[in-house]
Parts: C-alpha cells; sequence; structure tokens
C-alpha cells in the first residue's frame, strides 16, 4: 500500500497550474466578434466555399500590422484547405491570451468510419484572431509568418 501525505490542491490552484491566463482586456463583445468570424470561416468550410474561407484570412506581418493575405500564401492556404477537405468542421476551442496571440483550434471529419475502423478520421487545425488598433484579424498561423519558432503562437496548453 501507497500512501501520501500531501496535502491536495484546490480547484484554485489547480487552475493557476494549468490555465492560460489572458494577457489582455477581453469584453463579451470582443469575444462575441470573434466567435462570429470563425463561425462564419467554418460556415464557408462546410459549404465547400473554399476560396471565401481564405479571403477572411490577414497576414500578421509584425505585432502590430496585418495586411490582406499575399496571393502567394492564399494559393497556400487553398491548396492544404482543399487537401483537407472534410465532410465536418467543429469549432473545438477559442484560447486567448494577447492581442496578437490566441488561437481558435476546429476539427475537420474526413469521411465517416464504421465503430471498429482503426483508422484515424479527423485532423485539427488552427486560425489564429489577432486584435490590432481595436479591431479583429483571422490570420493563419504557418511557418511563413512564425516570427518565435513555435508555429506563430506561444500558448502551450
Amino acid at each position: 500500500m501507497v500512501s501520501s501525505c500531501k496535502k491536495k490542491k484546490t480547484v484554485d490552484e489547480y487552475r493557476e497550474e494549468y490555465l492560460t491566463v489572458p494577457e489582455m482586456q477581453l469584453s463579451q463583445a470582443d469575444s462575441t466578434e470573434v466567435r462570429a468570424m470563425v463561425d462564419n470561416y467554418l460556415q464557408c468550410l462546410r459549404n465547400h466555399q473554399f476560396e471565401d474561407a481564405v479571403d477572411m484570412l490577414y497576414y500578421q506581418s509584425g505585432v502590430n500590422t496585418i495586411i490582406p493575405m499575399p496571393k502567394e500564401l492564399k494559393a497556400s492556404q487553398l491548396s492544404m484547405i482543399k487537401r483537407f477537405r472534410g465532410i465536418k468542421y467543429e469549432l473545438q476551442s477559442i484560447t486567448y491570451s494577447k492581442d496578437y496571440d490566441n488561437l481558435a483550434c476546429y476539427l475537420v471529419t474526413m469521411f465517416e468510419k464504421e465503430k471498429n475502423d482503426p483508422r484515424p478520421n479527423t485532423a485539427q487545425f488552427f486560425i489564429k484572431p489577432v486584435r490590432v488598433d481595436g479591431k479583429w484579424y483571422l490570420t493563419s498561423p504557418d511557418f511563413r509568418t512564425d516570427r518565435l519558432g513555435t508555429h506563430g503562437s506561444q500558448i502551450t496548453n
């Protein structure tokens, strides 16, 4: 038998240890706006309106600079989205950290499968909501926009 004399942690202690605390001021209006933008993006994917989805994405060129996504990046994004065309697109989470570092995670179901089928049929993708001068934009975390060697985000959980 093994026992421990350690004091059990409280819920607040677990929150402090494991949750990312946003370093930004976020209002209900902000989270509602970001959720609507992400929902619109996913709806375009569901409707196979891939070009429209890519047109919603911007390029983060430095911390406080947002520009329309350059044509070569749009082509790359469109190619990736079409390559991983799914039958279902579901928002998993939105994690807020900093004005320029937030992640919306979504799950793409590629095909239906039987209960005992061992093949994976889902893939996880991210888009990056960023706020510049009080306005929200959707960007794409990728190796070209990654300035810190962290795939475009410092969020770790």
